[in-house]
């Protein structure tokens, strides 16, 4: 690296030189090579290489797991999700107690550090909801129970919000290959926001899912009531979702 001087400096690329700037500084530097090769070969930095394989069998598996979440993403998560999806699933990688380190992988590794995840980081459904919730686990799939709700005086909402629904999402993935996942939704009944008790109950049957990994999010929306039709809030802030369980089906031993 070397700092430029003269009266004309440059950001961009020119034959085996990068001339960029950084903290108010123009400097220059030689292209690659060097630098990646001592890291890819010199022993001393086996330990940055297993950061590097680990990093990257993490930071692919989030980008499946995005891509799994798409139905309950687009209701309203944040633009930082993603870093904190990647975040957790390096620690699930870490996890893995059947590989050494820089082999360790997110296929062996444990998927109830994702519990607790939010998509938006704000606001969780217990936030959002202040009334507890139970899961209870089925052969066929997943109920939650949310009882003595009265949303008027339980929720945390929009001032323009008229209504509400409850949604449950479960997503299998094989860890296998690239797009290996499918999903299952379920929505609740759109109810109003008033000083009614519920007592609901929402069943998520899983037997249709194909692959072995499942993870469920539970999440609430908000709407308003305008012209007989209901139309979800400007700010999707207000939306909650987060991972509440994961399941393993089946052990498998490849992953790509």
């Amino acid at each position: 690296m070397a700092i430029q001087k003269s009266g004309q400096r440059f950001i961009g690329a020119l034959g085996k030189l990068t001339y960029y700037k950084s903290n108010g500084v123009y400097l220059v530097r030689e292209n690659g090579g060097s630098e990646r090769s001592y890291i890819m070969e010199h022993p001393k930095m086996s330990r940055v290489r297993e950061n590097f394989a680990e990093f990257g069998n993490a930071g692919k598996q989030a980008a499946e797991i995005l891509k799994a979440l798409r139905d309950s993403i687009v209701r309203g998560s944040d633009n930082e999700f993603f870093n904190r999806l990647v975040t957790i699933m390096v620690k699930v990688v870490k996890s893995d107690p059947t590989k050494s380190r820089g082999k360790r992988t997110v296929l062996n590794g444990d998927l109830n550090l994702l519990v607790g995840l939010r998509l938006n980081r704000k606001v969780g459904v217990r936030n959002a909801v202040m009334t507890p919730f139970y899961l209870q686990f089925e052969e066929d799939g997943l109920t939650i129970f949310v009882p003595d709700l009265i949303p008027a005086r339980d929720m945390h909402t929009r001032p323009n919000a008229t209504h509400f629904r409850f949604y449950l999402q479960a997503v299998s993935l094989s860890f296998q290959k690239k797009d290996q996942y499918d999903g299952v939704l379920f929505e609740g009944e759109m109810l109003p926001i008033d000083d009614e008790t519920y007592h609901m109950e929402f069943k998520l049957p899983t037997t249709q899912l194909e692959y072995p990994h499942i993870i469920y999010l539970f999440g609430i929306e908000f709407f308003q009531y305008l012209c007989g039709e209901y139309h979800p809030v400007a700010n999707l802030n207000s939306n909650a979702c987060e991972i509440v369980a994961t399941d393993e089906r089946a052990e498998v031993d490849e992953e790509f």
